[in-house]
């Protein structure tokens, strides 16, 4: 499995998530077969605006309310033709479906209640215990028409039939995404169920609610086109298909909301199903000719891709003592720890490592000396180098480094060491051996090894959350100090890179990843520097601002397709 993935990466295809105790299919046909019990077993038989509506469809197929009239204040009168609701049809008419259907079950049962009640002599309703005034007489009202079971029993079929399976369908959506996100099974099977269970979605899917299911249309719609998986099991017009379906009942929900906003179409003495019908017609001639007129283009993207991920050239497979390797090493007012950690270093390297190598020091504006220190240790150690900048950012040190570089491969660490120096050769290999372009540690990935504080955890899994979503990557941690490109990434990607400072190493992950340059992660073991003196607040600012650069970049086209690509 592992070499499968290996080859995938390498060859810029996204990684599958790693599996669970069974597939994705049965994880997910799991989760929403527990949503749909929980949330039916959760309902409400809360008298929502919506059921009215709903209610009149089914019995009628009618958008008039008369039987309701003066039972809430949405409904009103339009004289000369009769009682309507000013708000939410859309849902109303996805609740009149499952009540429609299961009205001959419910009117025998409404019958027999009505049927036992005369018989038994009750001509008064009985005292409701509801603490709201307005509930009270509500009920009792509901009770002298002979509403209040059919009431009852509409609510639940509606909950049971229509908004348990659609927010568990919208939680099997969720799940889908965060799987692709973490890319674990597992994760994307927890945070689903919190997002199930642990949000408004919990409650709200208690009742007909035209909000929710706007949302969850619109997301599973939004997730149907963009396909994150990238699976290949269904054509992109498949996916073009259910994304338009989903799109466009989260579009007639809008509209029937902009309805009730300006009166009801029946009121003003329209019909509203020729209406909805003219716009679904519309829509379908819209997505048509998009899809027809971008075929060409998209078969082109096709093929692009297929390169991209495809035809990437390897790096030959060379001997140790062929390739030339410098381990960069940039450093900030570090004078009281760099001699120690270099001296570390370069018994490792002497020790484990067969390539050509340097270790290059690039000091970048330090005021304590740290430049005098590494002058030593350039003097003292034939393999050291040492360069001098005199203006800070950590991206800054690594650009001067790498291009002024002849190396075939170029790598960096922090300089205390907080990754293991076991996983040195494996980084180097990557490049050097394995075809990759890019090797980077991963602190987020489940094998991985990691001794940080709570904060720094957070703050980490936070950022690395929102450059998945926003930016739609898969490499796992950005901003790991412990890199590795090969010679022609570096001449492609680095000019092209904007940042500076702490956000360079974002950025090139993601230039490498959008180029298709093949990117190896690997997860590693981390012990955190209690020293570090980043500042989290300010750096978090400046990465913010970074993801906005780079997002805006890739929807106005304007990153280079790079070598990779071509």
């Amino acid at each position: 499995m592992d070499n499968r993935r290996d080859k995938l990466t390498a060859a810029g295809t996204p990684l599958p998530p790693r599996p669970w105790i069974c597939s994705a299919r049965a994880v997910a046909v799991g989760i929403f077969l527990t949503c749909w019990i929980v949330f039916a077993v959760h309902l409400a038989t809360n008298r929502v605006r919506e059921i009215y509506l709903a209610l009149a469809i089914g019995d009628h197929f009618s958008f008039r309310v008369d039987d309701y009239a003066n039972m809430h204040s949405d409904l009103f009168e339009k004289k000369g033709y009769g009682w309507h609701i000013g708000a939410n049809p859309g849902a109303s008419m996805l609740g009149a479906v499952p009540y429609f259907l299961s009205r001959p079950l419910l009117d025998s049962i409404v019958r027999a209640v009505n049927r036992a009640r005369a018989a038994k002599g009750q001509e008064a309703p009985p005292q409701y215990n509801s603490p709201w005034p307005m509930a009270r007489e509500f009920y009792r009202e509901a009770w002298r028409r002979g509403y209040d079971i059919k009431f009852g029993l509409a609510a639940i079929v509606m909950q049971v039939f229509c908004m348990a399976p659609i927010s568990a369908l919208g939680t099997v959506a969720m799940f889908y995404l965060l799987r692709r996100l973490f890319g674990s099974d597992r994760t994307g099977f927890w945070l689903a169920l919190l997002y199930a269970f642990g949000t408004p979605v919990f409650f709200r899917t208690a009742f007909l609610n035209r909000n929710l299911i706007l949302g969850h249309f619109t997301f599973m719609g939004f997730l149907a086109v963009w396909n994150p998986d990238g699976s290949p099991r269904w054509s992109e017009n498949v996916h073009r298909f259910l994304g338009g379906v989903a799109g466009r009942a989260a579009l007639l929900t809008v509209l029937s909301r902009m309805n009730g906003q300006y009166g009801d179409y029946a009121a003003m003495g329209v019909s509203p199903l020729p209406i909805f019908a003219i716009v679904a017609a519309l829509l379908a001639v819209i997505w048509y000719r998009g899809a027809g007129g971008g075929q060409a283009a998209g078969a082109a993207g096709a093929a692009g891709e297929g390169s991209l991920a495809g035809a990437v050239p390897k790096n030959q497979r060379q001997d140790d003592a062929e390739v030339s390797v410098d381990v960069v090493i940039p450093v900030l007012n570090e004078a009281h720890v760099l001699k120690r950690s270099v001296q570390t270093l370069l018994a490792f390297l002497h020790d484990r490592l067969r390539y050509r190598w340097h270790v290059v020091i690039v000091d970048n504006g330090s005021t304590d000396g740290t430049d005098q220190v590494a002058k030593q240790l350039a003097a003292a150690h034939r393999e050291v180098r040492f360069i001098h900048l005199p203006q800070p950012g950590r991206g800054r040190a690594l650009r001067q480094a790498w291009l002024q570089s002849q190396a075939d491969v170029v790598c960096y660490m922090d300089v205390d060491l907080s990754t293991g120096l076991d996983h040195i050769p494996e980084l180097l290999g990557a490049i050097a051996h394995e075809g990759y372009d890019v090797a980077t540690g991963s602190r987020l990935r489940r094998e991985s090894r990691t001794r940080r504080s709570l904060k720094r955890e957070i703050i980490s899994q936070i950022y690395n959350l929102l450059v998945k979503v926003v930016l739609a990557t898969h490499f796992s941690d950005a901003q790991c100090g412990f890199k590795a490109v090969s010679r022609r990434a570096v001449d492609a990607l680095v000019p092209q890179i904007e940042d500076q400072s702490w956000f360079f190493d974002t950025e090139l992950l993601v230039l490498a990843e959008k180029q298709g340059y093949g990117i190896k992660d690997i997860p590693v073991v981390w012990v955190d520097d209690d020293d570090s003196r980043v500042k989290i607040m300010k750096t978090s600012w400046e990465d913010i601002k970074g993801i906005v650069r780079l997002r805006w970049h890739l929807w106005s086209a304007r990153l280079d397709s790079g070598p990779a690509a071509k």
